[in-house]
């Protein structure tokens, strides 16, 4: 399952399914059109058995990350 995160209640949401997971894979996207200096634009997490392995796409330039800290 593919969930696409654009909100904060969307990622609070997610926070609270990730706090349990044992093992998440985490990656990273960059924007750098027009300068120097990378913003991040999206992190991709995917977590579960690889038989139902769950991915989540979190538009970084809409939604706020701090809260991803007491994951």
């Amino acid at each position: 399952m593919t969930r696409w995160v654009d909100t904060r209640a969307d990622f609070e949401n997610l926070l609270g399914v990730l706090i349990d997971q044992p093992v998440v894979a985490l990656d990273t996207e960059f924007h750098r059109e027009r300068t120097y200096h990378p913003h991040l634009a999206l992190v991709q997490l995917a977590w579960g058995a690889r038989e139902v392995q769950e991915i989540a796409l979190v538009d970084a330039t809409t939604v706020e990350l701090h809260s991803f800290e007491r994951v």
